[in-house]
């Protein structure tokens, strides 16, 4: 998605006051959660079944930006990491994924699943007023993927087993 499309989207979004200047990347409660729900509902609508990778894609870019504002993970990467065991790394790698994502205040965690981990988020700003019948945090599963790739050198499956928009309680992710 070029400047264009970028601009038409949040216009569609009624975001416009961001399309000279983004929000900045912290933790302050600048950017309002239904704001950011709002966006990804108009993506889903503009790209239709096309959404899904747009979304995609747009998570594994968050997860590339966060990476360049955290050198302690370029570190950990190059000096802890060859010591770790791949469940090692997925752990450490979907344990600070959880704290950003629940940053400032939500609620965010991991579970161990024999080889494989649940991530588990009550909060889920993706959902803030959306329906589905489906899982929709596409997103998460972009930025959950690009994070364990990242970490692991290895494409584990990742998948969004129930959704906040969906009636459930939470949004719950299979990283096996």
């Amino acid at each position: 998605m070029g400047p264009h499309g970028l601009r038409m989207i949040l216009r569609q979004a009624d975001l416009i006051k961001y399309s000279q200047s983004p929000p900045p990347a912290n933790n302050a409660l600048e950017t309002r959660t239904s704001e950011y729900a709002r966006l990804l509902a108009t993506v889903r609508t503009y790209f239709g079944l096309g959404a899904r990778g747009t979304l995609t894609r747009i998570g594994r870019s968050v997860f590339r930006q966060q990476l360049a504002e955290r050198p302690s993970w370029i570190a950990w990467r190059w000096i802890i990491r060859p010591f770790l065991s791949t469940q090692r790394r997925l752990g450490w790698i979907l344990t600070q994924v959880a704290s950003g994502m629940a940053a400032p205040d939500g609620s965010v965690r991991i579970d161990r699943a024999g080889e494989g981990f649940w991530l588990i988020d009550r909060t889920s700003d993706r959902t803030l007023g959306v329906t589905s019948e489906q899982p929709i945090c596409w997103s998460a599963v972009g930025e959950l993927s690009e994070a364990v790739m990242w970490a692991t050198r290895e494409d584990v499956p990742i998948r969004e087993v129930d959704c906040r928009a969906a009636g459930k309680d939470s949004c719950r992710f299979a990283i096996l």
